[in-house]
């Protein structure tokens, strides 16, 4: 899994605008992955994240339906893993313990939203 640190950019901008729209803080990361766990949908200890999935369609950029969330679900289905083709997003806001811990954008490396996410900066985890 590649991590990198981002810098606020007209691509995030209007990311951050879709997605969360009320968030003003200055953590952002973007972790390149091909499938993602919805985990902590739920407010427990502190700890809970909202996730918004997003799908490019060439022009434009629409919301796509995030699986239905209930605590007494079976374990798959209250932290399912989606995959991630080219061309979707997972953008998180994660709470731990009550401390805003920022914004994650789960995207597919051969994405094209990737490309216009990406800095140099990047961490191999």
């Amino acid at each position: 899994m590649n991590i990198e640190k981002l810098s606020m950019t007209p691509a995030l901008r209007s990311l951050l605008r879709i997605t969360f729209p009320d968030y003003r803080g200055r953590k952002y990361q973007l972790k390149m992955v091909r499938s993602v766990t919805l985990l902590d949908r739920d407010w427990s200890g502190g700890t809970h994240a909202d996730y918004m999935v997003l799908r490019d369609i060439g022009n434009g950029i629409e919301t796509a339906e995030t699986p239905p969330f209930s605590p007494m679900a079976p374990a798959a289905a209250y932290a399912p893993t989606i995959d991630l083709p080219a061309g979707y997003v997972v953008v998180s806001h994660r709470w731990f313990c009550g401390h805003d811990c920022g914004i994650t954008v789960y995207a597919n490396p051969d994405g094209p939203i990737t490309a216009a996410l990406s800095s140099p900066k990047l961490l191999t985890a």
